[in-house]
């Protein structure tokens, strides 16, 4: 008899500690829930139409185009044509054997990593003592246009697991050898106790000092998810060692943590 107060102690102790430790997972998946983001644009929506009254009454009308704005308009116009234009065209450039002059950009050699035909990335990420992640990304394309697969699986002891799981189509522009910038659209999967998708948005920048060492900054948005990567590449033809951070965070609740890997680019 003596034994049973002990015995109970210890399941209770066992219980919350399982609990307490099992936790994060769910809570960040919980963090994500459409029913809240629901919630909360309508409680938005509600404000916005009572000051709506208010905005229309200090209304003014303004006919006369300032120097300022016409000097802005063309800036845009000029930043959306280089880049989105000509620096998208110029990817194709990795695929000939031809010196382009008028863009400046040198021939592109096989098993770069930059603007490639295939790429798989593979990398460890310590979040905490009690979770980690596998971080698996794979990206084919041809010039300018890819299609971006990444995957992030998260194991928590004793016994958890989520998924998140992004897919894109991606605009890849390369404004010479040395700088790369990609925007990708696509869908965003939170796979856990539950399963839900939302659009996402990345911008993912390269920058490459030397034919060695490059940065790699790849921030993504999302409906209650944000994603942010920095990472040091030290390439060679084919093979890219990388380390860096990555900050994944919903809400209140981050899955942030250093990570070290491998990309083999073609």
């Amino acid at each position: 008899m003596k034994r049973m107060p002990v015995l109970l102690c210890v399941s209770v102790t066992f219980i919350l500690s399982t609990t307490i430790m099992a936790g994060t997972l769910d809570e960040f998946e919980k963090n994500t829930s459409k029913k809240k983001a629901k919630k909360a644009s309508s409680t938005s929506s509600s404000k916005t139409t009572s000051s709506s009254g208010d905005k229309h009454r200090h209304h003014h009308h303004d006919d006369s185009p300032s120097l300022y704005q016409d000097y802005a308009g063309s800036a845009i116009t000029s930043f959306m044509y280089h880049s989105f234009f000509i620096g998208g065209l110029t990817s194709h450039h990795r695929l000939s054997g031809e010196e382009d002059r008028e863009f400046g950009l040198m021939p592109r050699e096989g098993g770069d990593i930059a603007i490639p035909f295939a790429r798989v990335d593979v990398a460890f990420r310590e979040v905490s003592s009690e979770i980690d992640s596998m971080d698996y990304r794979l990206e084919l394309g041809y010039g300018a246009f890819a299609f971006r697969y990444e995957q992030s699986r998260y194991e928590e002891e004793p016994d958890d697991e989520l998924d998140l799981i992004r897919w894109q189509g991606v605009y890849r522009m390369s404004f010479s050898e040395k700088v790369e910038l990609d925007v990708g659209l696509g869908q965003l999967t939170i796979d856990g106790n539950n399963s839900d998708s939302r659009f996402a948005f990345s911008l993912p920048l390269m920058l490459r000092p030397t034919e060695l060492l490059g940065i790699e900054i790849r921030p993504s948005w999302s409906e209650d998810v944000t994603d942010y990567d920095v990472g040091i590449l030290l390439s060679r033809h084919y093979v890219s060692l990388k380390a860096g951070y990555r900050w994944v965070t919903s809400r209140d609740v981050s899955l942030d943590g250093p990570y070290a890997g491998i990309a083999i680019h073609f």
